[in-house]
């Protein structure tokens, strides 16, 4: 039974009772059930961070989790957070890094504080929580007024996306529906005293941001989907634009800077993660949700198409750039497989594997994180939810980051349920997206904060485990 070290560049693989304990998928063993949104591996303590939702009779939660350890990790803890007076708390989106604290951008449901009778509003909300422990400070929660002024009443903002300049500029990505017309709006505001929206849809899952990155200058690049952005196409198209930091002085506060907008006739196209490289180049995924094919698309610095890389029958969610010749995926198959892959800066595939779970791997084609992917050293850690022995919970493993498969690619739960990872053949080629530069309507609203009191839950943390055989 071989046990050896690793320190510096040394490499090293520690095998118990013939497994391989470096590599791992687990799972949280306890009633509460929720799906994933979100995942960071922090460096500096060798744990990982992760949000989840609840579902069934958790819907109300929002979760924060953290595993410590990257070598047969323990669920150090799980805290769940509620309104004991209010309608929900939603934040299934990408949470932002900011030092020791995670910023969490999302809604939560108020009691609307004038107009008669008092009814449930959607305010924009933001947590602040402590990666160490959970722990959370000042909640900020943002209701909006609509310009023109709209009533008391389906008030609704929910924030996305969430990032910081340098100097502590806050940029805020979001949804919010407009009572004046009965439509949704999404865009970007500044330090919630900037904002500008852009199109219009009908339905609150047909329009949404994926993506909120500043570049190099500080600007903000902003990704998202929309059924009608202006030019009223009969199908969703996803749209980049880079949005000028200082703010015009005048109605609208924002201008755009550049704005590319990629459709498919008579498909659907739904954005789900933006990334930026040393030069500004974006890289972002999105889907066909129509057919279930995924795209890898790189832009330049300028907005303009580098390549883009069609993968048939898989849905790519999320994205991560070891370097800028090193872009990581994470899709799940039509087949319900997890789908992992690495591509060069030329879009060229370097390798492609797949897990095939105890249950399906979650795929949707609404507005949700589904999957994403970290890596630290050379190892990729991917959260998504199913796979495991629970089809509702949660999940986070571990894999080498070079396409290796551990062992056999047998990972063994201990009441003998196996997920094997191994190759994949997925039919990877050139995209046909049309390509067009794209306007869009400005307008902005003010808002009113407030600070809302909540409540906490703690989830036990015991969890399954799996390791691949050797």
């Amino acid at each position: 039974m071989p046990i050896t070290a690793s320190l510096g560049a040394l490499t090293y693989s520690k095998a118990v009772n013939n497994v391989d304990v470096e590599y791992w998928f687990i799972q949280p063993n306890n009633i509460v059930t929720s799906n994933f949104s979100f995942l960071y591996f922090d460096s500096s303590t060798n744990g990982i961070n992760l949000t989840s939702y609840g579902t069934g009779s958790y819907a109300n939660y929002q979760y924060v989790h953290r595993l410590a350890g990257s070598l047969n990790p323990i669920i150090e803890y799980s805290k769940g957070y509620f309104h004991s007076n209010g309608q929900d708390i939603e934040c299934d989106n990408q949470f932002y890094v900011d030092g020791t604290d995670l910023i969490v951008p999302g809604k939560i449901g108020l009691l609307h504080p004038s107009g008669f009778p008092q009814l449930y509003v959607d305010y924009g909300l933001k947590l602040t929580l402590a990666m160490s422990t959970g722990a959370s400070s000042s909640p900020l929660a943002v209701l909006p007024r609509a310009t023109p002024a709209s009533g008391n009443y389906d008030l609704r903002l929910n924030f996305r996306q969430y990032a910081k300049s340098s100097t502590n500029e806050e940029w805020y990505a979001f949804k919010y529906f407009d009572l004046v017309g009965g439509v949704w709006r999404c865009g970007i505001n500044k330090d919630n005293t900037y904002a500008v929206y852009f199109g219009v849809s009908n339905g609150p899952n047909e329009f949404f941001t994926s993506g909120l990155k500043l570049d190099s200058n500080e600007d903000p690049i902003i990704l998202y989907s929309a059924h009608d952005d202006g030019t009223h196409y009969p199908n969703s198209q996803v749209i980049l634009k880079k949005i000028d930091k200082t703010p015009t002085g005048g109605t609208p506060p924002l201008a755009a800077l550049w704005s590319l907008r990629l459709s498919l006739t008579s498909n659907n196209l739904i954005s789900s993660d933006l990334q930026l490289d040393s030069s500004d180049n974006s890289y972002f995924t999105l889907f066909n949700s129509t057919t279930d094919d995924g795209y890898l698309v790189k832009a330049n610095s300028s907005g303009t198409i580098q390549w883009q890389q069609k993968i048939t029958d898989t849905k790519l969610y999320g994205l991560v750039l070891k370097s800028d010749t090193e872009i990581f995926v994470i899709g799940v198959t039509t087949g319900n497989r997890l789908w992992i892959a690495e591509f060069d800066d030329s879009g060229t595939i370097q390798w492609q594997n797949e897990m095939i779970g105890v249950n399906s791997f979650y795929s949707s084609t609404t507005d949700q994180s589904v999957a994403k992917i970290d890596y630290y050293n050379n190892d990729l850690y991917i959260g998504g939810s199913g796979g495991g022995i629970y089809s509702d919970q949660w999940f986070i493993t571990k894999v080498p980051d070079d396409g290796s498969i551990v062992g056999t690619g047998d990972y063994t739960f201990g009441d003998g349920s196996i997920i094997t990872y191994q190759t994949s053949s997925q039919t990877v080629g050139v995209g046909s997206l049309a390509t067009a530069n794209t306007s869009f309507t400005l307008n902005h609203f003010v808002t009113t904060d407030t600070t809302p009191v909540l409540s906490t839950s703690n989830p036990t943390t015991n969890k399954s485990i799996a390791f691949p055989a050797v």
